[in-house]
């Protein structure tokens, strides 16, 4: 008994440490095994449509095999095929817990509150972005912060009163 929870908890150590990447722009195969066999799992290669379909959660093989990796508990980054444009709908950013990233590889941060303030920035990465519903605004505080840090602020064509 003991040396099956030994090696349960071997495979579990190892799958802690591992890494996974899935090219959805290459071979876009979606397999379970890679969710099993990695808690740190890179998918690339997200285009605009795909995007969409995780905002409005339509069924299909993307939403499924997402919803897996939330399931199964693993860290997922999410890296799309173009910058973050007035296309992007923040309700997706705020909706899946993963780290949303650009491509060029600056993480996008999304928030609730309708006035920013700063300390929420303070929660963002140097030189990422912001994605904001139409409607929102940041406190002059929040305004200073912004520039110090260098964020860019991208408001999307969702309106914050929408959702």
């Amino acid at each position: 008994m003991d040396e099956i929870i030994a090696a349960v908890l071997k495979r579990l150590q190892a799958r802690m440490e591992s890494r996974g990447q899935v090219d959805l722009a290459h071979d876009g195969k979606l397999e379970e095994r890679t969710l099993l066999h990695h808690q740190r799992v890179e998918v690339t290669g997200l285009t605009q449509s795909q995007l969409n379909e995780l905002t409005e959660r339509i069924e299909g093989p993307l939403v499924t095999w997402f919803d897996r990796a939330v399931a199964y508990g693993c860290d997922m980054t999410v890296v799309t095929d173009m910058c973050v444009n007035q296309q992007w709908n923040p309700v997706m950013i705020l909706a899946w817990p993963f780290t949303f990233k650009d491509k060029q590889g600056r993480k996008v941060y999304s928030f609730k509150e309708r006035i920013i303030s700063a300390s929420a920035i303070r929660t963002c990465n140097k030189e990422s972005v912001i994605l904001i519903f139409r409607g929102q605004r940041f406190t002059a505080l929040g305004l200073d912060e912004l520039r110090d840090r260098q964020l860019v602020c991208v408001e999307g064509t969702k309106r914050y009163a929408d959702w």
